[in-house]
């Protein structure tokens, strides 16, 4: 009998080794065959600490999921202890069959877990024999972008074994195994890196940046009579855009970003070392001043890619710490300094140093008290190319600069995503919340305990902990986010500044009064996303009163009216922890209401806080549901027999409807001295708020820590995890017209809308308050209230107050994400022009006169000498001998030539004093 159960635990044990030495085979006749199938991890996972992959082939994801099965086996009776949150579990988790699971051959209880770990073990042996031999067979058939598929596989079982250290409790000898194994697998991360990155790097040195033709400097004629740029340099930029977006989609984020920083450093040194030594005759000078303009370009872009921080990007850094990022930038510095005394022309430089060294800008270094500043070879390269680089303040460009390195990253950096949202006074939010300001939706509560995630079932995924998002969402659920966001973290004052932006072009206030508290039909989306703000506060009071109701005795029929006192006494004992912001936009907006439309007991914030609580008890079982599990547990400590959970819903749900509509109700005077109560405590907290407004404070600088503080309190709660990766989905996917927004200067209130409407400058009062209050109710059919039939944008606004064309994204479409477009980047530098668009337009496009005294460089006597040798003019030639022929034409043609070669020995002359 004994013998009988070994055997069957050593079977089991085999089984599993037998069945990834089946996935490990199939996975090789894939690979041979170019025929991969790739399959994404769990959105959760990707990245972190960790450093998970995007996505791992089809064969390894059947590996991890038969791994999945035993640890959910092993973990089951801890996970079963745990003790149930309270208040959570309004919206049960919809239970999604998952077919990967379905198709395995295991249960997971047939081996314990030493068996599972001798498995383990013995698996990761062959795994690292079989990726050894899939590197060397992508390698020797030149398929290379196989190779980030093969290093996603080995970070995802490296973490595999990780996470086996830290939920089992092993041996100390088998623990040694598990650390070796997950230190084997580390290092053959390293060697497949080096690997790619060595066979990348062959590939640009041999093929990509060699052309013989192009490349003849020396040339008396123009390359592509004049109409185009080196090929090699677009094909660089190509090349490595290319590898980026693949990394992207496939890789690690902080591997593929490290291993992309690399490549760019390396490929640049060999650009930098050729460009610095080369001396263009005057017809290839054009094609010399775009190829190196494109070469920056293209750096500026990609650096946004391999930088963390803005600090990396401008080059703020230790180089001891960021040795790449360092390299990148004096690479950089090099080739901007070839580019303006080699490129501009010799009147323009003779212009300038004739006045003498001492008053040449090019000598002076550039010095700044700002932390983040833009370098120096970008500041050259935006006033040289002013086209490409309109002018921009200083705090749109740091805000445009985050923008545009969040959307670059490879993976979701939270606290960018707050920062970008936060900075500038909350610019980039107060934008988002103005894009609609009529759109009417219906009211959902997918902030509401994170009911909008959805399971990916990705490979990995962790189950009902999985926060994903659906595939298309509806463009307007951002409002709410940012609203959420900002509440929560930024000063109160600021956040009603903000939303007075909004409001103040709000053309229809039916909502607000009391008759619309149970319209559920539509709402406005400005209207919902407050309502959205009180769901996850006042979930607590409508929670209790649930209590009261299930200890009590419903079945006597128990008058509703003290019950809506009950629930509205609790809501006075909690209304000191909605944000502040809150009641301040309650102010804003009750001087905007007209007198024809009367809110709840005529006070805005009672008009909200009754509308918010008659949504959650609408909510049905589910809000009943999120408390049952602590009755039960509670009778069941008692001796009591559990609730039975039918009859319970049966009586108290149809409760729960008739004290919601009892609060559509409130005129009553029996609600007269609850309300009071509430209306008391309301105002005596804004007198205390008015009273810390009025002390005159700095507002302190947000540091990192600061930021980094904030951003975990918003992920603590599930409601601030999605509305994070909401507005990174938002930014992410909008991007594009969030930056030209920015950059085009329309993100100031002036720029989104009209004239009307502005603030006094001297009074600081808006003057539409006033015109707005004796306008009356602006709804149609003022005697009775109905719901509006708006459903987009543009049916709200006048001709003259209408958002820009950058700004019309569509409230309710539900937008897909999409990859960009590989062939935009092939002939588009910095997704604003063409490689060849300089040689088209020289003369028009380049501002050399600005550059030249403007621009800050800190060069050196000696370097600007070493630099205009390699000029033409500076360059041994033949004197020029004027024709004898008779042609009058000839002579005169040939003295200009004889007088403009005078004029430039005499600057060669000039200029050699000087810099000597």
């Amino acid at each position: 009998m004994l013998g009988s159960k070994v055997s069957n635990l050593l079977l089991a044990e085999k089984n599993i080794i037998d069945f990834v030495d089946k996935n490990l085979g199939q996975e090789k006749e894939r690979l041979l065959g170019n025929e991969l199938e790739l399959d994404p991890v769990c959105h959760l996972l990707v990245g972190g600490v960790l450093g998970y992959p995007a996505m791992i082939s089809h064969d390894f994801c059947d590996i991890t999921t038969a791994l999945d099965i035993y640890i959910e086996a092993f973990t089951k009776s801890t996970t079963a202890r745990l003790p149930p949150r309270f208040g959570t579990g309004i919206f049960p988790p919809q239970f999604v069959k998952n077919e990967r699971l379905s198709k395995m051959p295991f249960r997971g209880d047939e081996l314990s877990e030493r068996q599972f770990l001798n498995a383990v073990v013995q698996s990761s042996v062959k795994i690292r024999a079989h990726i050894i031999d899939c590197m060397e067979a992508c390698t020797e058939s030149g398929r290379l972008e196989n190779l980030y598929v093969i290093i996603s596989n080995v970070v995802m079982i490296r973490n595999y074994i990780w996470m086996f250290q830290q939920v089992f409790h092993f041996e100390a000898k088998s623990n040694t195994k598990l650390i070796g194994e997950y230190n084997e697998l580390s290092e053959l991360v390293e060697v497949i890196s080096e690997r790619m990155l060595l066979n990348q790097m062959n590939l640009l040195t041999t093929y990509v940046i060699q052309d013989e033709v192009s490349q003849n400097w020396s040339s008396t004629q123009s390359y592509y009579e004049g109409q185009r740029g080196s090929p090699t340099i677009q094909m660089w930029s190509y090349f490595l855009k290319r590898m980026q977006r693949d990394m992207w989609m496939i890789m690690p984020p902080q591997l593929a970003q490290r291993i992309l920083g690399i490549l760019l450093n390396d490929s640049l040194g060999i650009l930098v070392a050729r460009y610095s030594k080369i001396e263009p005759s005057d017809e290839t000078m054009s094609q010399f001043c775009s190829d190196v303009i494109n070469i920056l370009g293209t750096v500026e872009e990609l650096l946004y890619n391999v930088s963390t921080s803005l600090d990396e990007y401008c080059g703020d850094v230790d180089p001891s710490v960021a040795k790449t990022i360092f390299s990148i930038h004096t690479k950089c510095r090099c080739l901007v300094t070839s580019l303006v005394l080699v490129g501009t022309p010799i009147e323009v430089l003779y212009k300038t140093f004739r006045r003498g060294l001492s008053s040449c800008i090019l000598l002076e270094k550039s010095t700044s008290e700002l932390t983040v500043t833009k370098p120096m070879w970008m500041t050259v390269l935006s006033t040289l190319c002013p086209k490409y680089y309109p002018s921009i303040g200083r705090e749109d460009w740091e805000l445009f600069s985050n923008l545009r390195l969040l959307c670059a990253q490879p993976g979701i950096n939270w606290m960018l995503v707050y920062n970008v949202i936060s900075m500038n006074n909350s610019q980039l939010g107060s934008i988002i919340l103005q894009l609609f300001p009529e759109v009417v939706a219906p009211p959902t509560e997918f902030l509401l305990e994170g009911k909008g995630f959805k399971k990916c079932l990705n490979a990995g995924c962790i189950g009902p902990k999985c926060h994903s998002l659906p595939k298309s969402v509806a463009n307007h659920h951002v409002s709410s986010c940012v609203l959420y966001l900002l509440a929560h973290t930024i000063p109160k004052e600021k956040l009603a500044k903000i939303y007075h932006a909004l409001i103040s072009h709000v053309s229809d206030w039916y909502i607000m009064d009391k008759t619309q508290v149970w319209t559920t039909t539509n709402r406005p989306v400005w209207f919902q996303s407050l309502i959205d703000l009180l769901l996850p506060i006042l979930k607590t009071c409508v929670q209790g009163l649930c209590l009261s109701l299930i200890n009590g005795n419903v079945a006597v029929g128990i008058e509703t009216t003290q019950f809506v006192i009950e629930i509205l006494n609790s809501v006075t004992e909690i209304v000191s922890i909605i944000p502040r912001g809150f009641f301040l936009i309650c102010e804003e907006i009750d001087d905007f209401v007209p007198s024809s439309v009367y809110p709840v007991r005529n006070n805005v914030p009672v008009h909200f806080l009754v509308t918010a609580l008659y949504q959650l008890l609408n909510l049905g079982p589910g809000i009943l549901s999120s408390v049952e599990n602590i009755v039960n547990s509670s009778l069941d400590q008692s001796n009591s027999n559990v609730l039975d959970e039918e009859k319970d819903v049966q009586n108290i749900l149809p409760l729960l409807l008739s004290i919601s509509e009892r609060l559509c109700h409130l005129d009553d005077g029996i609600f007269d001295q609850t309300i009071h109560r509430l209306i008391s405590q309301i105002e005596s907290m804004m007198k205390q708020t008015q009273a810390e407004l009025k002390k005159k404070r700095e507002d302190g600088f947000c540091s990192e820590f600061v930021a980094q503080l904030k951003v975990n309190f918003l992920l603590e709660e599930s409601e601030g995890q999605l509305a994070l990766r909401i507005v990174y989905w938002f930014i992410n996917t909008h991007g594009d017209v969030l930056q030209n927004v920015i950059r085009s200067g329309g993100n100031s209130k002036s720029d989104l809308f009209s004239g009307e409407n502005q603030k006094d400058s001297e009074s600081g009062i808006f003057k539409d308050v006033a015109a707005r209050k004796s306008k009356g109710h602006t709804h149609p059919h003022s005697s009775k209230v109905a719901p509006c039939s708006s459903k987009t944008i543009s049916q709200h606004f006048k001709p003259s107050n209408q958002l820009p064309n950058s700004l019309r994204i569509s409230p309710r479409t539900r937008t897909y994400y999409k990859s960009p477009n590989i062939i935009h980047n092939f002939h588009y530098v910095n997704k604003c022009r063409t490689f060849d668009e300089i040689v088209w337009n020289f003369n028009e496009i380049i501002d050399w006169v600005a550059t030249i005294r403007n621009c800050k460089m800190g060069l050196h006597k000696s370097l600007i000498m070493r630099q205009l040798e390699r000029r033409p003019e500076f360059q041994s030639r033949k004197e020029s001998i004027i024709p004898q022929a008779a042609d009058t034409s000839t002579i005169d043609s040939s003295s200009r030539q004889f007088l403009l070669e005078k004029s430039v020995d005499e600057i060669k002359s000039l200029l050699s004093q000087i810099v000597n």
